[in-house]
């Protein structure tokens, strides 16, 4: 039990001191983005475990160039949520993720990592995927809460259940949660599923895209989809 505290005492240790850096991306804006890898191992010690060791390995990035620095910190913290590197592992399971996108705006910043995650107790991984939207302004994460108009949910879900009754598979979708992954570029707003999460496993990361047309009436006024 004690290695195993000590083990995550160091993860955490890294996660605040280490990180391997490489060059930054220049952004339209002046902000650029710092590429981040954190890796660990950690011994599984369940009795009669089949897989020894968990492996850990976090792709990411971090913000730079912001004029508030508390602001900047805050951007990060988000990101580093979003990446898994805030969760406490305890050699149970593997985690592979990675940035796949990230796209900075005038006003907000968007990151999509992906990957895949494995209970040891499980039969096989699961597809996984990631996204944070943040408020350059304030730093603040939002939900879909700050696009949408309050009780939104309804018409919403409806909208989703109508896109997941044109697949060719079986959806166990039942309604969107206050965390929901969720992104948009000019013309979709986009809503992404795990693995297994709405859908069969081999169907993998399902990502819902819904037209920003769709979404009339719906919006708040101050929606960053207007």
């Amino acid at each position: 039990m004690l290695n195993k505290l000590t083990a995550l005492a160091v993860f955490s240790l890294m996660f605040l001191l280490a990180g391997c850096s490489s060059t930054a991306t220049e952004e339209s804006t002046g902000l650029r983005t710092v590429p981040k890898v954190q890796e660990l191992q950690l011994p599984d010690n369940t009795p009669g475990a089949k897989i020894k060791m968990a492996t850990i390995r976090l792709e990411y990035v971090e913000l730079r160039g912001h004029p508030s620095p508390q602001i900047e910190d805050k951007i990060n913290d988000h990101i580093r949520n979003m990446i898994g590197m805030n969760r406490q592992f305890d050699g149970t399971e593997d985690l592979e993720m990675a940035v796949t996108r990230t796209d900075i705006g005038k006003q907000y910043m968007t990151v999509i990592a992906k990957g895949q995650y494995f209970d040891h107790n499980a039969i096989a991984p699961r597809k996984k995927v990631s996204a944070v939207v943040i408020n350059l302004n304030n730093g603040e994460r939002l939900t879909l809460s700050d696009l949408f108009q309050p009780g939104f949910q309804p018409q919403l879900n409806q909208l989703v259940n109508e896109w997941f009754a044109g697949q060719a598979y079986h959806s166990t979708f039942d309604s969107i949660t206050a965390e929901q992954c969720f992104y948009w570029d000019k013309q979709y707003l986009h809503l992404c599923f795990s693995g297994r999460q709405v859908a069969p496993a081999e169907e993998g990361i399902v990502t819902v895209a819904l037209k920003r047309e769709s979404l009339d009436g719906m919006l708040r006024q101050d929606s960053p989809l207007q």
